[in-house]
């Protein structure tokens, strides 16, 4: 409930050219931007990096798909366009298809990022989760009727050790499988 694992696509598209650069290398391009206190990064983040390289005209279909895509929205955004690629539809030349097909090298990397690699900051978890309310027994059936609700350790007389009650916080903030996973991927490390 407390080691959990969370995967997801990217659905941004990353793009850059070395048309103008002296050598056919990019690097130091910002892949990711997320705030410094997210929890993605409270304890190791992991990143798979592909490169594909393009044809200059697989290159412009991409940076229009990019455009018309993620530009969308305000007065001095481009207008939406008819996105052409190199895929044609075999009955019907007027229908309208989306697509490229390239052929191109792959290079594929995964990054992992460390908590200690980063500057130190005050984590937040999103959840707005504040300290567990403290049930005494009388009431642990109906505070807990709901799964939204769960119990997270019992609380004890400070003398003798007797059973108080549980407390219980939101499952959201104390159940991580409600996020993720706790099975474990087999490219961590």
């Amino acid at each position: 409930m407390f080691t959990c694992w969370g995967t997801a696509g990217s659905t941004a598209i990353q793009l850059s050219s070395t048309a103008r650069l002296s050598q056919d290398v990019v690097s130091d391009f910002p892949l990711l931007l997320m705030p410094a206190n997210s929890t993605k990064l409270r304890f190791k983040y992991s990143l798979l990096v592909r490169q594909f390289a393009q044809t200059p005209e697989e290159y412009a279909y991409w940076e229009q798909l990019k455009a018309t895509t993620e530009n969308l929205g305000s007065l001095f955004d481009p207008a939406p366009t008819q996105l052409t690629g190199n895929v044609r539809c075999l009955t019907d030349e007027s229908e309208p298809v989306i697509g490229y097909v390239g052929a191109s090298t792959v290079t594929e990397k995964r990054i992992f990022i460390s908590s200690s690699d980063l500057p130190p900051t005050n984590f937040l978890n999103g959840y707005s989760c504040l300290p567990p309310d403290t049930v005494l027994l009388r009431d642990v059936s109906a505070y807990f009727s709901s799964p939204a609700v769960l119990p997270v350790y019992g609380v004890y007389s400070p003398m003798g050790g007797l059973l108080l009650g549980y407390a219980g916080a939101p499952a959201d903030c104390v159940d991580c499988r409600r996020r993720g996973t706790n099975k474990r991927p087999d490219f961590w490390q």
